[in-house]
């Protein structure tokens, strides 16, 4: 409890979620600015221990998680994870022309952290393990 609280005093909310933001463009096919010189399983390691910290922060502890949604925001957060180059720009969705008939393999792949397969394009591959790391911390379902 005690250093949930000092780790909410002390800014680290704000560090973590600005490494968070640092990182822009880290998972961009190719990626840039840098981080082509960079593992991508290091990167990932990194997004998962951002994830990780920002849920440990928050569980339990009610003040840490009234802080990060109304100082560092939600929407916030999902503006520095769009940022890091694997979805698209756009704002908007639009309308699906085809709808899954059984969401259990969407389940699975969060529930089971099933990575595609390596023939999969590395932006989608990308993609699915935010998808997984976001549903872990929503969920509170981190190790």
């Amino acid at each position: 409890h005690r250093t949930r609280t000092v780790f909410r005093k002390v800014g680290g909310f704000v560090y973590v979620t600005s490494l968070l933001v640092a990182m822009e463009r880290s998972l961009c096919s190719p990626p840039v600015s840098g981080w082509e010189k960079v593992n991508q399983n290091k990167v990932f390691e990194l997004l998962h221990t951002v994830f990780c910290t920002l849920t440990a922060a928050m569980r339990y502890e009610p003040a840490n998680s009234h802080f990060f949604r109304t100082e560092i925001q939600y929407e916030k957060l999902a503006d520095a994870v769009r940022l890091l180059g694997c979805f698209s720009d756009a704002k908007k969705v639009g309308p699906a022309t085809v709808f899954p008939s059984n969401a259990q393999p969407f389940q699975r792949l969060l529930e089971d952290e099933i990575i595609p397969a390596e023939n999969v394009c590395p932006t989608l591959k990308h993609c699915s393990k935010l998808f997984i790391y976001l549903y872990k911390m929503a969920t509170d379902s981190f190790d």
